[in-house]
């Protein structure tokens, strides 16, 4: 017993299968640079607090341990304002804001 297709026969599944995206994680880089800019100063973020803890839970020579503190918050606080416009330049490119929802109305029509 065989199986016969018919010629200019396609398979569902097979075709499925091949337009499959290879991953989501994918379809993010792609949509700009802009999450990459807020990757890269999150990880920054990240660092110099950790070093912070660590300068403060070591306490030895706390003069010189001040003034590297101090200018480890005035870094942090750079990254962190940074990171903030970053985010808002991402968010406001991606979406239109509320303001922007409530005046023009969703995209969306909801039919009973």
């Amino acid at each position: 017993m065989s199986i016969q297709i018919k010629p200019g026969y396609t398979n569902p599944l097979a075709t499925m299968k091949q337009n499959k995206p290879k991953s989501k994680l994918s379809n993010i880089h792609k949509s700009g640079g802009n999450s990459d800019k807020v990757t890269s100063l999150q990880s920054r973020r990240q660092q110099l607090q950790n070093e912070m803890l660590l300068i403060k839970a070591v306490g030895a020579d706390a003069g010189k341990n001040t003034e590297k503190l101090k200018n480890m918050e005035e870094k942090l606080t750079e990254i962190s304002n940074d990171l903030r416009t970053a985010r808002a330049d991402s968010s406001a490119s991606s979406s239109p804001s509320l303001r922007e929802r409530l005046l023009y109305g969703s995209s969306r029509s909801w039919q009973a």
